[in-house]
């Protein structure tokens, strides 16, 4: 079955009519084109006076704010008191002393006699030379086997053994500071052994540095029937 057209909206019969009306407007734009008229363009020259003075219109000069100056500095006036050369300054002064017994300056003692002062209050156990009894040890025992007294109470008990005496030799070879150090004899023995010792002859000092020092020594007492 074939589609036919409606004649009414058959553009083809239109066609001619079409082209004309087209032909018409194309002409009509052609010949509104040559008739617009072309405007001369003016040239403009830059003159140096031009640019100078737009130049300076256009630049805008902007200054820095100045800071204001810091204020001078103070000035600092000292008044000086002139005295008089003539003036006695020691009237001024006032001196109020009472001198007594309790105001009178101590004895000057020099560093070296404080030294050896206090180095004499020391008691040496170790010496450069020890200290000795008089003529040496065999002396020491002949003395002691004449002077020792044997007590009663420790003949009786059957009593023997050491007793050893510690005491202090003085810087003159004196004895003092007799005491027992050890002992466990009883019977009276240390007793006897301290009263000795403190009966002795002065010793030979000990010395320390070529010097007579005090010293601690220990004696062995023997006791034995």
């Amino acid at each position: 079955m074939e589609l036919k057209k409606n004649p009414r909206v058959d553009l083809e019969k239109k066609r001619p009519l079409f082209i004309q009306i087209g032909l018409l407007v194309a002409l009509s734009i052609v010949l509104f084109a040559f008739e617009l008229k072309q405007f001369d363009r003016e040239l403009m020259v830059l003159t140096s006076s031009m640019a100078a003075t737009d130049l300076e219109e256009t630049i805008v000069q902007t200054e820095r704010q100045q800071e204001p100056p810091p204020p001078p500095p103070q000035t600092i006036t000292t008044m000086l008191d002139i005295v008089d050369d003539d003036v006695d300054i020691l009237d001024e002064i006032e001196i109020n002393i009472e001198v007594n017994r309790e105001t009178l300056l101590a004895e000057y003692v020099p560093p070296v006699a404080r030294e050896q002062e206090e180095e004499e209050e020391i008691i040496y156990q170790f010496l450069e030379q020890m200290a000795s009894f008089p003529g040496g040890e065999l002396e020491m025992r002949q003395w002691l086997s004449q002077n020792l007294r044997y007590p009663p109470q420790a003949r009786e008990a059957g009593i023997e053994g050491i007793v050893y005496v510690e005491f202090v030799v003085e810087r003159d070879g004196s004895i003092t500071n007799v005491r027992i150090r050890h002992s466990m004899l009883g019977g009276g023995t240390e007793e006897a052994a301290m009263d000795a010792v403190r009966r002795m002859p002065n010793w030979n000092p000990g010395r320390q540095r070529n010097r007579p020092v005090r010293c601690m020594f220990v004696l062995p007492i023997e006791f034995r029937l």
